[in-house]
């Protein structure tokens, strides 16, 4: 599509089924080249991706072209395929059904890249890891605690928040 300008960031979390424990981090950085791989191939780009031992966090800037459930589903499908050949753990691997995905502008990249980045000082200090399945009111405060400010329920009118006059600054 000539003249077409895109600017679209999705954050998209993926578990492991059952929230099992089982990416042991010898692997994470060839698990994440692999994602990264399917990502670049799909024509998006991946901005940051991190991930503990039950789940991924990854932002990518994505093409026009490419719909989000399209990128998780040949992310999860081809990393799953990935940990399956490599034989890492014993018994089938298979990624969480569904997944999250969070919109951002331009602007919020540098909080999110150290949200991301940051996911095992986060889950230190949250002894419970939060699910993309969490409730709007814990996901939103759980986001304006990492200094992301998101809309839990979107609508023409939202409340009023202390999220909204907070400055996301790098």
């Amino acid at each position: 599509m000539a003249n077409t300008y895109t600017q679209l960031y999705v954050q998209i979390v993926v578990a492991v089924r059952g929230r099992d424990h089982v990416i042991q981090g010898e692997h994470k950085d060839e698990i994440q080249k692999v994602m990264t791989g399917i990502v670049s191939h799909l024509g998006s780009k991946m901005i940051s991706i991190n991930n503990m031992p039950d789940h991924f966090h990854l932002l990518v800037g994505l093409k026009l072209a490419t719909s989000v459930s399209e990128l998780a589903g040949k992310v999860k499908s081809g990393s799953a395929k990935f940990i399956q050949e490599k034989r890492w753990i014993g018994g089938h691997f298979e990624g969480q059904e569904g997944f999250g995905a969070f919109s951002y502008s331009r602007s919020q990249l540098p909080a999110v890249v150290r949200y991301i980045e940051n996911q095992e000082t986060h889950h230190r200090r949250a002894p419970r890891a939060l699910s993309p399945m969490t409730s709007p009111k814990t996901r939103l405060n759980h986001t304006e605690r990492e200094g992301i400010c998101v809309s839990a329920r979107p609508s023409l009118n939202p409340p009023a928040s202390s999220c909204r006059s907070k400055r996301l600054s790098a």
